[in-house]
């Protein structure tokens, strides 16, 4: 996105999000940079309406064993991947897993 948008977390989440120059697409990235996987709640009632669709990548340790410096390398040249997916049932308030030393981001269209 071009322009940033005002997010805040009371939690262990470094937060940030983006609203691409034509206005329509929101992206939100999360970061989790702890040793412990967090369940949190994202409020986003100004931002996302019910049963919009909002497409998720995630860039974690396929073996999460929990070591903030993991690589791919030859031997595991797939250790660190992303996952995708779309949440079709989505709410104004969105209840998400973020895995320990991940980075997740959730894009969405803005109506």
């Amino acid at each position: 996105g071009r322009t940033p948008l005002k997010v805040e977390s009371n939690g262990p989440l470094d937060l940030s999000a983006t609203i691409a120059a034509d206005g329509k697409t929101v992206t939100l990235f999360a970061v989790n940079d702890t040793a412990n996987e967090v369940q949190a709640v994202l409020k986003l009632p100004e931002l996302h309406k019910d049963g919009e669709p909002i497409d998720l990548w995630r860039l974690e340790d396929r073996e999460d064993a929990g070591e903030p410096d993991v690589t791919n390398s030859f031997e595991a040249p797939e250790r660190v991947v992303v996952r995708f997916s779309v949440d079709a049932e989505q709410a104004a308030s969105v209840r998400e897993r973020f895995p320990r030393y991940s980075l997740t981001v959730l894009q969405w269209e803005y109506k």
